[in-house]
Order: C-alpha cells, then sequence, then structure tokens
C-alpha cells in the first residue's frame, strides 16, 4: 500500500490521500498553509461563502505585532520553496505568531480563493460534484454558538435538542480523532502544544448551516466534516446525513421514565439503529507532511506513545464536550509535551514554564472535573476519563507489561491506542440508543436492580461468527449455482451458537428466493425418528402457496400430478398440506382403500417430492437441529435425498449435533465419508467458544456500556465460560439476578463488583446446573416446567388444551404464562417452545432421575383416562403414547395392558398411513410387549392385527427377517385360512426375493388348494395353446368397454384366489418357464375374471395372458398389445397403485416393447421402480429397476448414467439385503457397463471359464453376447449367439431379437474372411426375423435392418446398394436416437470403405464412429477406432478405385 493511503474497517470508514499523486476528492476541502504548492492551488477560483469574521476566534495568545503581520504577508510574494527543499520556517509556519486579524484574515482568504501569505488556496471549482456551498467555523465558536442556543422550549423539545447536540459534538470528536490518527504518523510533524488546542480545529458546515447557526432550527446535519488548521488536514465525511430526519422524533415519542430501554430503531437490521450505515471519513493531508518509509512516527513522537496521543486526545475532547478545561487549577495542560521539544519563541510566553514532573503527576487527581458532574452522559464521561488516564504513571500501581509504546504504564481501563478510541466513538455514532444517550431507570436512592431487564441483547447478533457464517453461505451459493446438493453439519457443545449460526443465514437464503425449512429433533420423540423430517418437508407447500406468483403455483402443481400421477393422493397422505396446491385431492381422500396404505416406502417418495419441489432458481434449505437425537433411519432418508442423481434436487442440507452426544458408535459419524462415497460434497463447522474480544463485544451489547470500560469483567466471565455464548447470557443474567451487576442511579450506567464476581460460588461451570439452581429458586412454576420439558423442547399449543381437561393440569396455561414471563419458554406462532434446549434439560432434570419414568406414565394415563374416547384425535394419539411408553410397562396395572397395547397399535396404523415405517415398527413392538400370556386365547383379534402389521412394516422398512418371524407366527396361531390369507402373500414375496422360487411356488399351490382350487401337476403345452386359443376367442367377441364395465369381484375368497394365482404365474416364469403351467394360470385368471367379476387384480391377469399371446407359442403380437392395453385401463379404473408397478413391469418390460419406442419403455419402468419403492414394494420396484436398466442399455443410453443407475440400484438391494436374485442380475449389468466404458473394466463372464461346461441361463447368455459384439470378439459372440437360440424363451422376445440381429452381423463380417454358406444363412435369417419385427416398431428395429442389408451387399460386393444402406442405416439410428448403433454403422461402413480403398471416405465414417462412441462413453470403442484411422495414416489420400 502506498505511504500515503490507508483505510479503516468497521469500526467506520478512513481514506487518506495522497495529494501529490491524486486530484482532490470532491469530498474534501484542503487546506495548506505550509506548502504553496499544494496541487489544489489552480487558477479557477470561485468564491465560496464564509461566516463572518466575528465567528472565528482565536486565543490572544496567537497575536503579534503589526510589523510582523506586514513582513509574514510580504513573504507571501515570494516563489514557493523547490519540491526538494526542506526548512522548519517553510514547512512548519508558525501559527502562534499571528494576530487576531491575521488568523481571521488568513482563514477567508484560504475559503475565498485568495492567496494568503503561505500561498494556500481553498478552490471550490475542483469539488463539481458538492451540490450545496460550505463553510469553515472556528470549533471554539461552534460550540459556544451550539452551547448558547436557547429559548422556550418543552420538556420534551429541550431533550431532543440536547440529544441532537449531544450527536453533532460525538461527530466532530470523531472526526478530530481521525485527524489525530493520521497527524501523529507524519513526518517532521511538531509537538507544539498549540496544534493540539481548539483553536487548531474547525467544523465545515453546510451553507445553510453556516448561515444558520444561531437558529434553533439548525439540524445536526450540517457537519460536513473537521479541519485541522496547521498543518493542513482535512476530514470530510463522506456520508453526512448520520441519523435520520424523523430518529429524535421518534425518540421524544418514548414514554418519560420508562424502566426498559428503547429499543434501537434499526436493531433488528444487520445490528444498526437509527444512524444507518457505518460513518466513513475522507482525509486529505496537506502537501509537504509525508509519512515515513515504515509509517513510523518521527524521532520526536517515538519517545510519546499511545498513552500520551490518547491522553491528548482526552484534553482535547473534554473542552469540546463541557466547553472548558478538565482541570479545575490555573495550570497549563500542554506543559507536559514540552519535554524534549524544539519550539520557537516560548521564552516569551510564561506559560510555557516546564513544571515539576511531580506536579505534573499529581494534578490529574486533584483537579479533574468529571463530565458526569457537568451532566454529560456517562458514556462520555467514562471515554474521555479512560482517555485522560492514559498519562498515569505509578500512582495506581498499574501491572507489570501494561505500557504503551512510549513506556508509559496505563490503567487497565486507558485506551490502549487512538484506534481503539476511534472504535468507541463509532460505535456511540452508530448506536446512540444503546451507547450513547443514559438509560433512563426510574427509581429512588443510589442503586436499582431491574432482573434480567438490565440486559439487552441483541437477538439478530453473531459474536465471532463470521468465517462460518461465509462458509454457510457460499455453500448455498453453490447448490443454488450448480443444482448439485450439498451438506453441511455443524457441531459444538451446548450453548456455541449452533442454531443461531445457521438461523443467520436462513434468513439470507430466504430473501434470495429460496425455500427454508427447518425442524427441531427432540430427545422425547425418538420413537419417531421419521416425523421430524416429514414435518420439516410438509412446510413446503405452504412456502410454495406464500411465496410464487398463482401462475408459477399452477405450474408447480402440474409437475407435480405430471411425476406422481395415481400416486399423487399416497403424497397427500404423507403430507396433508399438498392438498392446499391441490384442494380436490381433500374430496377423494376418504375413498382410499385400506390397501393403498400398506407398504409405503417414505423414502422414495419424498426424493420424488424434493425433485418438484427444489431446482436451482429455488433451492430448499433444510435445517435439523439436535441431529444427535436422531438415528439410522433419518439420516438414511437424508442420505437417499442428497444422493439423488435421478432428478433435480437442489437441497442444502445442514445439521446441527453436540459433540458430547455424540458417541463413536452414533448413525452421525461416518455419515460425511458416506456422502463423500456417492459424490456429496460436505463440510463439518466445529464452533468452540468465542474469543475473549468477541465475548467482551457480547458484554458490551448487553451492558450498554462501551467495550473498554467491560474489558475486566469480560475476562471474568471468559475465565467461567470459556467463552459459551449461551452459558455467558446466562451467567450475567444470574449476576443481575443477584445484584452483583445493579444499575447506578447515580453515576447513570451498570455497575459491578469485580472481586465479588470473581469470587462468587454461586456461578457454576456448568450451565444446566445454573439453570437448574435458577429454577428451584421458583417453586409456583416448577410443576409446570416439569410437564413442558416432558413434551420436549416445543409443542402444540393444542396439549395443553388437553392438559386443562385433566384436573390435576387445570392451571397448566396460566402457569406457563409465568414459565414465558420468566424468560425460560416463548410462545411462538401456535406452539410453546423453549428458549434454549439447555432449558428444556434443566427443567426435565428437575424431575428425579428415579421418578422420571412414572411421571411420565402418570402425565399420559391421566389424559387417557379423563379424555372422552370421541374426543381423543391422532395427536393426541401419538401425546398420550409417548409419554406412557417413556415410563415402565411395569408401571402400567395388568387391566390397563391390552388398552395401551391398542392404544400403540393405533399409533402404529397412523404411522403406516403416513409411510413412517421405522415409527410403526416401535409402537407396534411395544404393543406386542405389552400382550399377556395367552393373549392368542384372550385377544385374538388384537394379537392378530399387531402380527400382521408388523410384517408389513418389517417387509417396507427393508427389515426381511423380522417380517418373515412376525408372519411365521401369524401362520401359526391364525385360527383359519382367510385370516392367514396376507401373512401367506408376505411370505411369498419374501421367498421370491430371497432367490427361493420353489419354496414360494409351493406355498401359494398349497394356499390354492385351500382356497378350493384343483391344479394339475403338469400340463402339456399343447393343452394349454389349446386353452389360450379359446380364451383368445373369446376375449376377441367383447369389447373393450364390455370388459371394463363388467361387474366387480366382491368375494373375498375370489379375489384372493387372484391374488395368489397372479403370484404363482408371476414365480412360474422364473422357475417352469417352458411348461404349459404358465399358460394354465393365465387362463385361469381370465376366466375368475369372466366368471366372478374384475377387481384391481384384473389388470395383472390380463397382462399375464397378453405375455402369453405375445410369446414364442402364440405370437399373436396384436392381441398381446390389446390385452395390454387393457390392462392399463384396469389399473387406472380401479385407481391400484398397489398394483402398478407388477403391471407396468410387465407391459413395459415384456408387452409394450414390442411396439413402443425402448427409451419410452425405459421411462416407465424407471417411473415404476419409483412408485414401487413408494409404496413399499421394494422386490417388485428393484425388478423395474433392472429391467430399466437393460431397456436403457439396449437403447443406447450414456454407459456413464448407466453406470451410475446400476449403483444406485446396488444400493437399494443392500438395504434389502435378502434380495438374492436381484443381486445377480444387477451383477451382469454392472459387469458389462464396465466392460464397454474402460479395458480396465469388468472381464466379460465366461471369458475365463469353459463354457462348454456351464448352463447359461437366458440373462447371463444375453450379456455375454452383448459384451462379446460389442467388445469385437466376433468369434466369442458367435458361439454364445448359437448357444442362446437353442434356449427356448417363451415371452422374452425383445432381447431374442437384439441377439439375432449382433449374431446376424458377426456372421455378415466373418463371411468376409471365410466363405460359408452357415454363416450365410445366419445372416440371412438374422435379416428376416428383424425384417418381422419393424412390422411391429419400425423406430426399434428399421436401423438393425438397414445394417444386415449393408453388411450382406458389402460381402456381395454392391458398392452402390451398401453405400445406400449404410447411409440408411446411420440416418435410422440417428433418428431413433440409438447413438451406439449409429457408431456401428459408421464403423463398419469404415471398414466397408477401408476394404474398397475409399480410405478418405473410411476416414470421414470412422470419425463420425469415434464421435457416437466418445458420446456413449464407450472407450474400449474409441480407442478402437482410433487405431482404425491410425492405420489410414499412411494410406494414400485419394479414393483408389482399383
Amino acid at each position: 500500500m502506498d505511504p500515503h493511503t490507508s483505510s479503516v474497517g468497521e469500526g467506520g470508514g478512513t481514506r487518506t490521500t495522497d495529494p501529490c499523486s491524486l486530484p482532490a476528492s470532491p469530498e474534501s476541502i484542503s487546506i495548506c498553509p505550509e506548502n504553496s504548492s499544494s496541487p489544489l492551488n489552480t487558477p479557477n477560483q470561485r468564491q465560496r461563502q464564509l461566516l463572518p469574521p466575528q465567528q472565528l476566534s482565536l486565543p490572544q495568545s496567537q497575536t503579534k505585532s503589526h510589523d510582523h503581520q506586514q513582513q509574514e504577508k510580504g513573504k507571501s510574494q515570494e516563489p514557493p520553496p523547490q519540491e526538494n527543499e526542506t526548512s522548519a520556517e517553510s514547512e512548519l509556519p508558525d501559527m502562534v505568531q499571528l494576530s487576531l486579524a491575521d488568523c481571521k484574515e488568513f482563514l477567508n482568504d484560504i475559503f475565498n480563493g485568495t492567496p494568503t501569505n503561505n500561498g494556500a488556496t481553498i478552490h471550490p471549482e475542483d469539488h463539481p460534484e458538492q451540490s450545496e456551498e460550505c463553510s469553515l467555523v472556528s470549533l471554539r465558536m461552534w460550540i459556544m454558538n451550539k452551547d448558547n442556543d436557547g429559548g422556550p422550549q418543552t420538556a420534551n423539545r429541550r431533550t431532543q435538542e440536547a440529544k441532537e447536540h449531544l450527536v453533532r459534538k460525538a461527530t466532530v470528536a470523531y472526526g478530530i480523532t481521525e485527524i489525530l490518527r493520521h497527524s501523529h504518523r507524519l513526518e517532521h510533524f511538531s509537538l507544539d502544544p498549540q496544534r493540539f488546542q481548539l483553536d487548531n480545529f474547525a467544523v465545515l458546515l453546510s451553507s445553510v448551516g453556516a448561515a444558520d447557526a444561531d437558529s434553533q432550527s439548525c439540524r445536526w446535519n450540517n457537519i460536513q466534516g473537521v479541519v485541522m488548521i496547521s498543518p493542513s488536514i482535512n476530514l470530510r465525511f463522506a456520508k453526512p446525513l448520520l441519523v435520520s430526519e424523523n430518529f429524535f422524533d421518534e425518540v421524544e415519542e418514548e414514554n418519560e421514565g420508562s424502566q426498559q430501554l428503547p429499543a434501537d430503531p434499526y436493531d433488528d437490521l444487520d445490528g444498526l439503529d437509527g444512524l444507518g450505515t457505518h460513518l466513513q471519513v475522507e482525509i486529505d493531508v496537506g502537501g509537504g507532511f509525508i509519512l515515513g518509509e515504515d509509517g513510523s512516527m518521527n524521532n520526536h513522537q517515538k519517545k510519546r506513545g499511545d498513552g500520551f496521543w490518547c491522553h491528548t486526545l482526552g484534553v482535547i475532547l473534554h473542552e469540546l464536550f463541557a466547553n472548558e478545561p478538565p482541570f479545575s487549577c490555573n495550570v497549563n495542560l500542554y506543559d507536559s509535551i514540552q519535554e524534549d521539544i524544539p519550539t520557537k519563541g516560548r521564552e516569551d510566553d510564561e506559560r510555557c514554564t516546564k513544571r515539576p514532573n511531580s506536579e505534573m503527576a499529581g494534578r490529574s487527581k486533584l483537579e479533574y472535573v468529571p463530565l458526569l458532574k457537568l451532566g454529560l452522559p456517562s458514556s462520555i464521561s467514562m471515554f474521555v476519563k479512560s482517555l485522560i488516564d492514559c498519562t498515569k504513571a505509578d500512582e495506581e500501581g498499574s501491572p507489570i507489561g501494561c505500557q504503551d509504546k512510549g513506556g508509559f504504564p496505563r490503567p487497565y481501563d486507558a485506551y490502549p491506542s487512538l484506534g481503539a478510541a476511534s472504535n468507541d466513538l463509532h460505535l456511540l455514532l452508530q448506536y446512540p440508543n444503546r451507547f450513547l444517550f443514559d438509560n433512563t431507570v426510574v427509581a429512588t436512592g443510589d442503586t436499582i436492580s431491574v432482573g434480567s431487564g438490565l440486559l439487552h441483547l441483541r437477538k439478530h447478533r453473531l459474536y465471532g461468527r463470521h468465517s462460518q457464517m461465509s462458509l454457510l453461505a457460499d455453500t448455498y451459493c453453490r447448490v443454488s449455482l450448480t443444482g448439485q446438493s450439498e451438506g453441511v453439519f455443524v457441531s459444538g457443545y451446548s450453548g456455541s451458537g449452533k442454531t443461531k449460526l445457521v438461523e443467520s443465514v436462513m434468513e439470507h437464503v430466504a430473501l434470495a428466493g429460496g425455500y427454508v425449512i427447518d425442524q427441531k429433533c427432540d430427545q422425547m420423540q425418538q420413537e419417531r425418528p421419521l416425523s421430524v423430517i416429514i414435518s420439516a418437508l410438509n412446510k413446503l407447500p405452504l412456502l410454495i402457496l406464500q411465496t410464487n406468483t398463482p401462475q408459477e403455483v399452477e405450474l408447480i402443481v402440474e409437475k407435480f400430478t405430471a411425476v406422481f400421477g395415481h400416486n399423487i393422493s399416497t403424497l397427500a397422505r404423507v403430507l396433508p398440506n399438498i392438498t392446499l396446491l391441490i384442494p380436490q385431492l381433500n374430496e377423494g381422500r376418504a375413498h382410499y382403500s385400506e390397501n393403498e396404505l400398506n407398504f409405503h416406502n417414505l423414502h422414495f417418495l419424498l426424493l420424488l417430492f424434493m425433485r418438484v419441489v427444489s431446482s436451482k432458481e429455488r433451492p430448499v434449505m433444510l435445517f435439523l437441529d439436535d441431529l444427535h437425537w436422531s438415528c439410522t433411519a433419518a439420516l438414511d432418508l437424508i442420505l437417499a435425498i442428497l444422493s439423488d442423481r435421478q432428478g433435480s434436487n437442489c437441497l442444502f442440507f445442514v445439521g446441527s449435533y453436540r459433540d458430547d452426544e455424540v458417541r463413536s458408535d452414533h448413525a452421525i459419524c461416518g455419515f460425511t465419508d458416506k456422502l463423500s462415497s456417492l459424490n456429496v460434497p460436505a463440510a463439518i463447522v466445529h464452533l468452540d467458544g468465542m474469543t475473549i474480544d468477541e465475548l467482551n463485544r457480547l458484554v458490551s451489547d448487553a451492558l450498554c456500556l462501551l467495550p473498554n470500560c467491560c474489558r475486566r469483567l469480560s475476562q471474568i466471565l471468559y475465565q467461567k465460560t470459556k467463552g459459551n455464548p449461551h452459558f455467558a447470557v446466562s451467567v450475567m443474567r444470574s449476576l443481575v439476578e443477584r445484584g452483583l451487576i445493579r444499575y447506578s442511579v447515580r453515576v447513570r450506567r451498570r455497575v459491578w463488583d469485580e472481586s465479588k464476581i470473581r469470587d462468587d460460588e454461586g456461578i457454576s461451570n456448568n450451565v444446566l446446573h445454573l439453570l437448574s439452581t435458577k429454577m428451584a429458586g421458583m417453586p409456583e412454576i416448577q410443576s409446570a416446567l416439569k410437564i413442558a420439558s416432558c413434551f420436549g423442547a416445543r409443542f402444540s399449543a393444542d396439549v395443553v388444551k388437553f392438559l386443562s381437561c385433566v384436573p390435576e393440569y387445570t392451571d397448566i396455561e396460566r402457569h406457563l404464562d409465568d414459565v414465558i414471563s420468566e424468560g425460560f419458554m416463548e410462545l411462538s406462532r401456535a406452539d410453546y417452545k423453549f428458549v434454549h434446549d439447555s432449558v428444556q434439560e434443566s427443567a426435565y432434570n428437575l424431575i428425579p432421575a428415579e421418578e422420571k419414568n412414572q411421571f411420565h406414565y402418570r402425565l399420559g394415563i391421566s389424559i387417557y383416562n379423563n379424555t372422552p374416547a370421541e374426543c381423543i384425535t391422532n395427536d393426541l394419539i401419538f401425546l398420550i403414547t409417548d409419554q406412557i411408553n417413556h415410563g415402565n410397562p411395569s408401571l402400567i396395572p395388568p387391566m390397563q395392558l391390552i388398552n395401551v397395547a391398542g392404544l400403540n397399535y393405533a399409533a402404529a396404523k397412523i404411522s403406516m398411513s403416513s409411510s413412517n415405517f421405522t415409527a410403526a415398527r416401535f409402537y407396534l413392538g411395544a404393543a406386542i410387549n405389552l400382550l399377556p400370556d395367552g393373549h392368542w386365547s384372550a385377544h385374538y383379534d388384537l394379537s392378530k392385527n399387531l402380527f400382521f402389521l408388523i410384517g408389513n412394516a418389517a417387509l417396507a422398512a427393508g427389515h426381511m427377517t423380522e417380517a418373515s418371524d412376525a408372519v411365521n407366527v401369524l401362520i401359526c396361531n391364525g385360527r383359519c385360512l382367510e385370516d392367514k390369507l396376507g401373512a401367506y402373500h408376505i411370505l411369498v414375496l419374501l421367498l421370491h426375493a430371497q432367490n427361493k422360487p420353489k419354496q414360494a411356488y409351493s406355498i401359494c399351490l398349497d394356499v390354492l388348494s385351500q382356497l378350493g382350487e384343483e391344479i394339475p401337476a403338469s400340463v402339456y403345452l399343447e393343452e394349454s395353446i389349446s386353452r389360450v386359443c379359446n380364451i383368445q376367442t373369446a376375449l376377441a367377441n367383447k369389447s373393450n368397454d364390455y370388459l371394463l364395465n363388467m361387474k366387480v369381484m366382491e368375494s373375498k375368497t375370489k379375489l384372493s384366489l387372484m391374488q395368489f394365482y397372479s403370484q404363482i404365474h408371476f414365480i412360474s416364469y422364473f422357475l417352469k418357464p417352458d411348461s404349459g403351467m404358465m399358460h394354465f394360470y393365465a387362463c385361469r385368471l381370465i376366466e375368475l375374471c369372466l366368471e366372478y367379476g374384475i377387481s384391481k387384480y384384473s389388470a395383472r391377469a390380463f397382462n399375464h395372458f397378453a405375455m402369453i399371446l405375445g410369446g414364442n407359442t402364440v405370437k399373436d403380437t396384436d392381441g398381446s398389445y390389446r390385452m395390454g392395453k387393457l390392462a392399463l385401463q384396469f389399473l387406472s379404473k380401479f385407481n391400484a397403485i398397489d398394483q402398478l408397478p407388477i403391471v407396468y413391469l410387465q407391459y413395459y418390460g415384456y408387452i409394450a416393447v414390442h411396439r413402443e419406442p425402448f427409451q419410452a419403455c425405459a421411462e416407465m419402468l424407471r417411473q415404476a421402480h419409483e412408485i414401487g419403492l413408494s409404496i413399499g414394494d421394494i422386490p417388485t420396484a428393484v425388478l423395474n429397476g433392472i429391467h430399466y436398466i437393460q431397456k436403457a442399455l439396449i437403447a443406447g443410453q450414456k454407459l456413464s448414467v448407466l453406470k451410475e443407475d446400476a449403483a444406485y440400484q446396488g444400493r437399494v438391494i443392500d438395504r434389502h439385503s435378502l434380495l438374492k436374485m436381484s443381486q445377480s442380475y444387477l451383477k451382469n449389468f454392472q459387469e458389462t457397463v464396465n466392460a464397454l466404458m474402460t479395458k480396465e473394466g469388468s472381464a466379460s463372464l465366461g471369458e475365463e471359464t469353459d463354457f462348454s461346461h456351464t448352463d447359461f441361463g437366458d440373462a447371463a447368455l444375453f450379456h455375454v453376447v452383448f459384451r462379446s459384439f460389442w467388445k469385437g470378439h466376433f468369434s466369442r459372440c458367435n458361439f454364445y449367439a448359437e448357444k442362446y437360440s437353442k434356449l427356448v424363451t417363451e415371452i422374452n422376445q425383445v432381447k431374442r431379437v437384439i441377439i439375432l440381429f449382433y449374431h446376424g452381423i458377426v456372421s455378415a463380417h466373418l463371411l468376409k474372411h471365410s466363405n460359408s454358406s452357415a454363416k450365410k444363412q445366419v445372416a440371412r435369417n438374422a435379416l428376416e426375423h428383424v425384417k418381422m419385427s419393424v412390422k411391429e416398431s419400425k423406430w426399434n428395429h428399421a436401423n438393425k435392418v438397414h445394417l444386415l442389408e449393408a453388411e450382406l451387399y458389402s460381402w456381395e460386393r454392391k458398392t452402390e446398394k451398401a453405400k445406400h444402406a449404410y447411409n440408411a442405416a446411420i440416418e435410422s439410428s440417428r433418428a431413433s436416437k440409438f447413438i451406439h448403433e449409429q457408431g456401428l454403422a459408421c464403423e463398419l461402413a469404415g471398414l466397408h470403405y477401408k476394404g474398397i480403398a475409399k480410405y478418405d471416405t473410411a476416414r470421414d465414417f470412422f470419425n463420425q464412429a469415434r464421435d457416437c462412441y466418445e458420446e456413449w462413453g464407450s472407450q474400449i470403442k474409441v480407442d478402437y477406432i482410433a487405431d482404425q484411422i491410425d492405420m489410414l495414416g499412411g494410406l494414400p489420400h485419394q479414393d483408389c478405385t482399383g
């Protein structure tokens, strides 16, 4: 930085400008009497209005003889000294030799643009931006004019005028302080005592203010700057309007004698009150005064350290505020600065005589007149006194080391530097209500204690957390810019300010357009861990309504409908506030069947919800406070949302937790590692205690005293609290309440005894103990505190209404009002809330540990016994059940056990309906533990319902073993088949998911037999085909409308038959795909529909039949497509959400792929996967996910996307570890994708295996052929394609077409090297089969026909036909968006043209192929094409014809 330029930061803004390098500031006026070469001296001069000369007052000691005046005037005609010339005379004009008349003329000349005897001028034209004229008034005259203002006024007006006058003087004081800060750093700056008198300063006023200086209407805002006359240092206020015009009017309206400090007018806006922005100043230093190279003081100043300068400032400011010197006796205040200073002409002045140091050392103690006694505020009195105390030497025994730069010891309260004094002055101006004006407190006597009202904390101010705030803000900005979710975890001990830190950022996020939601995890609600996330997300619909236009809301609703479809009703059950956006959902909610509430999977439902709501334009900030009370289930849900890569989630997650509450086995530990492994950025912010300076600022704000006055108290508090913010505030409140901090009427401020506070034993080292001690002294509110603490950190006001109905708690509302008045709680909207979690813990600790279980139980059972059954709402069920469950089961009387078990069952059903399976399992487990011996006999219905529901909940939550155990208990103890059917259904799902199809098949057969069905052991295929044809004919004679409007099946037995026939048909596909049993089961399902009516299971029935029609035996693709479309209509007719995953799997996985684009089928399978997860049908959801990857792979989806999709499916399977069959399927896809992406990818299955002795199934062989083909292993591909052709697959014809296509391409390629009739036949057969598929879907197969034809034409050397066929294949692939097959067509075309020596054309096609493969993401293909291009490098660039 240039030595002439400096700046001051937060405490106010200061700029000093190098006059030698920069033009004069438009907001500065320079007075340069020492150097006529000032850059302000320009030929253009404009007259400026100046106050009459009589308003300038200089002391008589500065006058000289008239002759001497004339001599000095004559010097002004001499040429100015050269730039490099220096002399004491030229640099330091002796102002003390000027007469009063000379001084008047000097100032008049300067400000009227007339050269003075020193050549200094002021030029208004250098400041064209200045909108009003400015004039200079001697500081002493300005003080006298202001102090003499008077006239008849009201008391309020006099108070207002006094405050205005005080602000003006504080403003001038700030200007003088800033000038001294810069002047004492100037080289050759003389310590002449005359420089430090009021007469060496002037006030720069606006012309209006100067003209009306004697008028009462003169406002405070006419102050434009402050000027030091010699040396020339000019300060201008960059923003002179420091206080709003109506600021004092607002203060005037405050009631006189109020016992509370008037609130800062802008206390809640960026910590500012009526002074607006930070006061900034700009300083111009006159020419000839240059800072030393190191910015240090000159040799004379080095003997005078910071203490001297602070003392000098204190003397000046005392006279500024009091209009009289600080000492009452006739002693020259400036004698102390005479020592070692070369002066001129002082021998003639009697007052320049040096006095003994002993006299100087003792006089301030004897003769100082405090400003407080002169009626000034205590803040100004203490401020000036602390400055003057800076020269006190040894009389007060300053501790060792407390010395300024000049070696002078200073008291603790003395200011360390002018910078510190300037910062405090700036605080006075920023917050006058808090720091400048005396706080009025009505009292009698010397002191008064008004409890914690003596503390005035800033609710929205953070102390010492700026870096952490920046990290949070930066993270949000990244989320909004990139659209990638991120997480931040804020850790720290209780009371370290975690919540307040995050809340400070939440306000900015909301202003930036983000959705901000927060929720507090609660120790008392750990049995419902997911409820905290559900409650938080349920706030989003309301935010959407509040922050968006009606048009934007309509678009969001359309997006909800498009994404959720039928599943929107399930979302409304989980997040009821969705009905605020879609009111029509309220109309149909009563008609939802109980089946729709089974198997809800919260993870994916909320993940879909976040995809709709969040975006880069509208990120969601989710803050979960006290995350240490959460569990794995809640964190898993957060993990699922943060790691979602399928949608457009844009989530900024923040979680806070206490370090001391998180053990090594807690779910939080390692959570950030999980996020990192999923490429989700996450950061941990740790909050320690405040530093002592930060704590001092908090204490300063709370006590309305300047920071310098509180430093020693802050040191004591720091020792006791280690800087913990909440603990520090609690300790201060305790000190106030016990009178150790009190208000003194005599000195009009807060006072304390440091020794008593230091030795006080009432301050614990633990905030909980401190709060508990305080609460223990308030027996009248202890009962309310205990009761409130049992409900957690926050609870609804409705709870109080329930409690009020209980005779024991009728006065609870009144007592809670007392708790609020004591500051322990607050009423926020419709909720009661503890002000801090430590307060809730302290209140909870009032209950003895051995009595807590009983207290909870008594609270819950009292509400239950005194509330009529018809009044027990869902919320009340949870409240009662949670309280009882916190107690010990042994406390429950035997006669109440079943009632309490019933309450838990009711709570579980409610949790299941909102997809909170974790909570449901907790309540069901509690209910089962309460069941007495012999409950299957005495309480059969309750037992049956409990075990069936826990089987459902465990299955949906992925706890397969728990689900299996529960349903087996029900099967063993069920009284009839009807009671066991639900358990059998769950068991079949579990066995199939565990890759145990034979056992699942056997159970289905057994159940169907018990339901009266006669099922043959086997069926000949021909017989089953005949049965299929008969039903096919019957259906062909019935219209779709007829089928859709058949009677509805009502028999529970028949519905069970439909359910288990559907299951056994699906299992038989995996177990007995070649037998006639699949046809038998499909036909029986249609027969049941035609005979007994339709149901939600009819969708599956018609899909099963459609799969048979489109299979390899019947081959009726038209009929198959019609039946499949009917299945979707049945699904819609019955709104059968629970059947959607399996129906979509059948239709889009096996039926629609013959007619509809692969990409469209893949997308619908992905949606089915998501819906399956959302309704808890995990096995079917996973199968949909695998089929989605298969169709996307065939359609040429980018391999990198498929890799992420496969990894995501793997994580879903890992959460449900018993899905063994799905794991083996998924592994094939992962290996295939890896093999295609890089050479280092997984080796193809079988490449290191003896295939001749390996029995491959349909799926395994498909992947072997697929990998071999794309890796260029044509011989291997040919071998396994032949093996695949020998498999008899009944229904999966799409894979057969793909394999035939690959086999044909390979055969045609091999024909070019060996003319084999067998291979020729394979290629032609492949072409014929694929042509037949084109009749079903031109989109999916036309490009394959063109490419097969091109390869055959190339082998036959039909060059022109090959050319057109290759071009057609390329164009058709591009149109169908098959990027991989477009690349394949370009590759084969390049090989063709290379073979006929058209190298340039070959090179062009290879380049196109490389681009396609790069887009696909197959590095192995890119490398292969690059090799082909390199091989063409040495060949001719012109196509050859030979």
